[in-house]
């Protein structure tokens, strides 16, 4: 995958890559409210491809109303990291 800089509709690019993505999906952000592009992960999971999504666990972290465990399944994973982490587990 080539590295770009977006600037506009950048939620609609992110859906497109998740939907293009064919065998695994890799996301870490501080945080992840947007629900949609949740449910495009979790589509994905339920369909074959790996999804892993690191996320913060502090309390910066806005409250979300994600059902992150939807993506605890045999091919998939949800890290929630502490600041205190020094691996994932």
């Amino acid at each position: 995958m080539q590295a770009e800089a977006i600037f506009e509709n950048i939620d609609e690019r992110i859906q497109q890559l998740i939907r293009g993505a064919q065998k695994s999906v890799f996301v870490a952000v501080t945080y992840f409210a947007n629900k949609i592009l949740f449910n495009e992960l979790v589509f994905k999971a339920k369909n074959g491809c790996d999804v892993y999504l690191i996320i913060s666990n502090e309390k910066i972290r806005p409250i979300s109303s994600i059902e992150f465990e939807q993506l605890n399944t045999c091919k998939s994973k949800v890290y929630k990291i502490d600041s205190s982490d020094r691996e994932l587990s």
